[in-house]
């Protein structure tokens, strides 16, 4: 059985981007979504990318692009695990073309030359710290996925009835918030308000607002913040639970994330 790790890589912070590599077996990253592009290269074993009604395997010498706001989770395909490295690009990779919101269908992109370009950029830009080297290579990155984009959109997540409540996780993350109470600034009934998160977020309320938590104390932690105050600010009164919740999310502890 292989060993398993994770490691992330900030090339420059400006920048928004975001590099991470790591190999698991036992691991089952649970239902989540970025902000960003998920660009997941593997390079031994193979994974399954579960999206609701859908699942994907990936295999070694494979990509796959999952869209921002987009809900999956991800865990081996079987033994002995996956090996893999990940951009998370932000949207804004792609300002410099014609597309500026490309989507990307829910398939596999297989061609040998995608797959080999993307693994030397990681190599080349995850120890990168200057920031015009990082922008090159972002929209290289961006060039490479853009032929293998289904169509653009706007936000396919968009609904004017939910802003107060996302309003409300926004500005105070940092308290415990009750779903009457979110419900409530959108003037919607529990029950309605939660099937309409739902459809529209594709994750339940107590799930984004998960997630919602779990990448602010990231945030706070790339601000290098004690791991206690990272966790309080973020929303999590217990430290032990904010530790837990870190390493199912993204593969490492606080402190390990923290020592990187």
């Amino acid at each position: 059985m292989q060993q398993e790790f994770a490691k992330y890589h900030v090339p420059h912070e400006a920048a928004g981007l975001e590099c991470f590599e790591g190999a698991f077996t036992q691991q089952c990253f649970p239902w989540h979504y970025h902000e960003t592009y998920t660009v997941v290269m593997v390079h031994a074993g193979a994974a399954v990318y579960d999206f609701n009604r859908l699942q994907l395997q990936v295999n070694a010498g494979e990509v796959l692009v999952v869209n921002p706001l987009e809900p999956h989770c991800n865990y081996a395909a079987a033994e002995p695990g996956w090996t893999y490295s990940v951009f998370f690009l932000p949207v804004h990779a792609f300002a410099h073309t014609n597309c500026a919101v490309p989507l990307f269908n829910r398939s596999v992109v297989c061609t040998p030359q995608a797959y080999t370009e993307l693994a030397k950029l990681h190599t080349q830009l995850k120890h990168t710290a200057d920031a015009t080297l990082v922008q090159t290579g972002m929209q290289q990155v961006a060039d490479c996925l853009l032929q293998f984009a289904a169509y653009t959109k706007g936000n396919q997540h968009s609904d004017e009835r939910l802003l107060p409540a996302l309003s409300l996780m926004e500005k105070e993350l940092y308290r415990k918030l009750s779903i009457n109470e979110l419900a409530a600034s959108c003037f919607m009934s529990v029950s309605h308000f939660q099937r309409v998160f739902k459809k529209c977020m594709g994750l339940t309320v107590h799930a984004f607002l998960h997630m919602k938590r779990m990448d602010a104390g990231r945030r706070l932690l790339n601000q290098r913040l004690e791991i206690a105050a990272a966790a309080q600010e973020a929303g999590f009164f217990d430290q032990s639970h904010f530790h837990h919740s870190f390493k199912k999310m993204w593969g490492l502890t606080p402190g390990s994330y923290l020592a990187e």
